[in-house]
């Protein structure tokens, strides 16, 4: 039976955090989203969804992941 609450004593000890280059991942996702857009944009009638919502969609992963990149370097 699974229990929502653990009393401190029967925890488990928390793991250590894993190591990751954060600017590589963020370099990862804006490469995408830069591809989806210029998929948009080399062929917006192919896929299935409006045009707007997708263009909007893009440009808003790569401007979050331009903040990411500012905010992982400032740290």
């Amino acid at each position: 039976m699974v229990r929502f609450y653990l009393k401190h004593v029967e925890r488990k000890p928390d793991p250590e955090p894993v190591k990751v280059n954060a600017k590589r991942a963020i370099v990862v996702g804006l490469t995408l989203w830069a591809t989806a857009l210029l998929i948009l944009l080399l062929a917006p009638k192919s896929l299935p969804f409006e045009e707007p919502l997708g263009f909007a969609t893009c440009v808003v992963g790569i401007v979050l992941g331009f903040w990411g990149l500012w905010h992982v370097r400032r740290r």
